[in-house]
């Protein structure tokens, strides 16, 4: 049996439809496509890949010294008002900060995040996010018998925050 045929009548959702929804709140309430690779740059830095689609108006005029800055336009979707994005991370940093994914306090960056489990604890997820970065993370029963390390887990998802 696959990993996909264990977990395709378990899950209501997938994991990256989930971190596509938190993308709303840390994008002041536009709804953004999530992407795997934002750019491929060559070994002398050129981007040789950009992922990226929004349209840079005046960006050739603009100099990096001044401190004048681009205006960028883009045509995602708003779900709804910055307001209520700033609000709901403001909640969701009280789950770093006092709640269920307290222990990523320790890292001393501004987190937001939600835990969560799915069926009868089977699966554990934590959708993350600070100002440059969202992510989303699964810990799933895999073998029967077995479960996941959660502690074990849980450092090394810290360890690797802490490396961005």
């Amino acid at each position: 049996m696959s990993f996909y045929q264990f977990h395709s009548d378990l899950a209501e959702t997938t994991l990256l439809k989930l971190t596509s929804a938190y993308s709303v709140f840390v994008n002041g309430g536009k709804l953004v496509d999530p992407i795997l690779i934002d750019r491929i740059q060559d070994s002398e830095g050129k981007t040789v890949f950009n992922n990226d689609k929004r349209k840079c108006i005046n960006c050739d005029e603009i100099s990096y010294l001044s401190k004048d800055y681009p205006i960028i336009k883009d045509d995602y979707k708003k779900i709804f008002s910055p307001e209520t994005s700033y609000q709901m991370t403001s909640i969701l940093e009280g789950v770093v900060q006092r709640g269920t994914a307290k222990k990523l306090k320790d890292l001393n960056l501004n987190i937001a995040g939600k835990t969560g489990t799915t069926n009868k604890n089977t699966d554990t997820w934590f959708i993350g996010y600070t100002s440059n970065l969202l992510i989303g993370v699964t810990l799933v029963w895999i073998i029967l018998l077995h479960w996941v390390d959660l502690k074990l887990a849980q450092k090394q998802l810290c360890l690797f925050l802490r490396s961005l």
